[in-house]
């Protein structure tokens, strides 16, 4: 092949490959009514996911990686710090939630928020974030929301807390929060979700 070929088939060959990026890019999510896709989210109550919390006060600052399982209502969420090292995990059953340290002391209370804030010093809602990380209010609780050009929920006040859904990870039939932030007074979270399982 001569040098004068040289610039049109790697013209060519540039041309094929940004054709293919396209063919595998995500479908747009569908315009579905509110009512319709709160109701489909609010079907999944088995799941997983992987990702990052960082937390910002008006004192301190620090983040931790979470895998969180879901087998509603049972649930069980590990915390680890820096370099994967195992930092809490959180077990919940119907009237009892346990966190076992990374000492292997272990902890029980009827309430998780409290329990995680009272070992932690994080103050995470999580029984709360059940919902929100999915994409809905909790429900018979007063809210008001507004709402992205697709109909899923781009902001929400809830129980004090001012919740932005900043991005979202397409499935079939489904969208959910990919990236969430939670403000309360000083209190900032960022939730990250790098793999969502369903």
């Amino acid at each position: 092949m001569t040098n004068k070929y040289l610039p049109h088939c790697l013209l060519l060959i540039l041309t094929l490959f940004l054709a293919g990026c396209a063919s595998f890019s995500p479908p747009p999510p569908a315009s579905t009514p509110w009512d319709t896709r709160e109701k489909t989210v609010a079907e999944l109550q088995h799941w997983n996911l992987h990702g990052k919390i960082a937390m910002r006060t008006a004192t301190e600052s620090g983040s931790v990686t979470i895998k969180w399982q879901e087998h509603h209502p049972y649930y069980t969420i590990w915390l680890y710090g820096p370099m994967g090292t195992p930092s809490a995990i959180l077990r919940n059953q119907p009237g009892k939630t346990t966190l076992e340290t990374s000492s292997g002391q272990h902890f029980s209370a009827a309430n998780a928020a409290a329990l995680l804030h009272q070992q932690t010093g994080w103050n995470i809602p999580v029984a709360s974030l059940f919902y929100w990380v999915r994409g809905l209010p909790v429900p018979n609780t007063p809210y008001q929301a507004g709402f992205d050009r697709y109909h899923r929920l781009a902001r929400l006040t809830q129980q004090n807390w001012e919740i932005q859904f900043l991005h979202y990870t397409n499935f079939p039939h489904i969208e959910l929060p990919d990236l969430i932030t939670l403000t309360k007074g000083s209190t900032r979270i960022k939730l990250f979700v790098y793999r969502w399982g369903i």
